[in-house]
């Protein structure tokens, strides 16, 4: 596993370690666990039918030593859901990636819906961002799932969500959060430094979406290979497709 320090600056790895608590003194006491049930958003998104299929989704999850994958399919796209069994009152990351068919070509050209629960018990495209920065602190840290989870049990989630919901009512239909610097975003909650300036994208700049189709023909010879290129927020595709223009981020990756 990587180290958190892989992705904050080591004056915020001294800080996350000496807070971690110990959860040593309670092995001896079982978690208490509960059930909760998760449904995906509904596809296409309002009902739009220019969207793509849907062939599966691909969800992930994780909260504290318990993480795992569900590959859930599509044959009722409208009403998707699974549960979970967590352990009480621990963060749990979930990320919903749908993976939708482009002629013969499966692609995640979506970024994934999720939530971070108990903050938020719905799966939204929204919170899909927050929940892949709860998800990759913890991957990035090596200390004990517990440990990381009750540090993380301390940050504000839903503080975070509407903080998010807030900047896009602000900045229209176009804002995408996908833009931020997630490594940043990361190392702030990490070191206790969070605050609303990190919520500013910088780095990044607009394309005209025909370009990218057509790079995207010549690296597929032809076929459908937009998709292989540029993933898309859901929330502002619609206003993407309105203007004919992406904006994108330098060394922006397809990965949550």
């Amino acid at each position: 596993m990587k180290s958190i320090r892989s992705i904050i600056p080591a004056a915020a790895w001294l800080v996350l370690s000496a807070a971690l608590p110990s959860c040593s003194a309670d092995a001896g006491f079982p978690l208490r666990t509960e059930s909760v049930l998760f449904t995906l958003p509904s596809w296409p998104p309002e009902n739009d039918v220019s969207y793509p299929p849907v062939s599966y989704w691909d969800v992930r999850y994780c909260a504290g030593n318990s993480s795992g994958t569900l590959t859930l399919g599509a044959e009722d796209a409208a009403d998707v859901s699974f549960t979970l069994q967590l352990a009480a009152d621990t963060p749990c990351a979930v990320c919903a990636q749908p993976v939708t068919l482009h002629g013969s070509t499966e692609s995640a050209f979506f970024r994934p819906a999720g939530c971070v629960y108990p903050a938020e018990s719905s799966i939204t495209w929204e919170n899909g961002f927050p929940a892949s920065v709860c998800m990759q602190l913890y991957r990035a840290s090596e200390n004990s799932g517990e440990d990381t989870a009750e540090y993380l049990a301390q940050f504000n989630w839903k503080k975070f969500c509407s903080a998010l919901a807030e900047k896009a009512a602000a900045d229209g239909p176009g804002w995408n959060p996908w833009m931020l610097d997630r490594t940043a975003v990361c190392s702030a909650v990490a070191a206790r430094s969070f605050s609303s300036t990190l919520l500013t994208a910088k780095d990044c700049f607009t394309v005209e979406t025909t370009i990218l189709s057509d790079m995207a023909s010549e690296v597929s010879s032809g076929t459908d290979g937009e998709p292989l290129l540029i993933p898309r927020y859901v929330p502002s595709h619609r206003e993407q497709r309105k203007t004919g223009t992406a904006v994108l981020k330098t060394g922006m990756a397809n990965s949550y």
